[in-house]
């Protein structure tokens, strides 16, 4: 699928997603996978990488071992949170200024955000500003 997206779009930026962060090794390994989250997460990576993907998900613990992969690959995680911000779903997640310094490009911080929705994006802001100001 990815090498056909590649291949249609020559110019194009293909996204990849490995294990998403909602996943426990222990639930991971419920589904009857063999191998841990960060294996897992290295070899869908390189198979990604290999089929023409140019970015790739994750979660931050495991943008270190996917940038040792590769130095050009675009790192995105998601499973991101600030100090005191509900986790939700997610199960590995980080702090912003972590996921940075461990070497995602990007880091994804929705619901932290969203869920400050009162009607005006005041709230919002607020939120983002605090985020901002935990990056030093």
């Amino acid at each position: 699928m990815i090498k056909a997206a590649s291949d249609a779009l020559p110019n194009g930026s293909i996204t990849a997603v490995t294990v998403l962060t909602s996943f426990s090794q222990s639930e991971f390994d419920l589904m009857g996978q063999k191998s841990t989250i960060e294996e897992t997460t290295k070899n869908w990576a390189q198979m990604a990488l290999k089929s023409g993907a140019t970015s790739l998900v994750s979660s931050p613990f495991e943008v270190g071992s996917l940038r040792a992969i590769s130095k050009d690959a675009v790192l995105i995680t998601p499973g991101v949170r600030v100090e005191g911000d509900d986790a939700g779903d997610q199960v590995r997640i980080m702090s912003p200024k972590d996921a940075i310094a461990a070497g995602a490009d990007f880091v994804v911080i929705g619901r932290s955000i969203t869920s400050m929705w009162d009607g005006s994006d005041t709230m919002m802001r607020k939120k983002i500003e605090q985020i901002a100001s935990t990056l030093g």
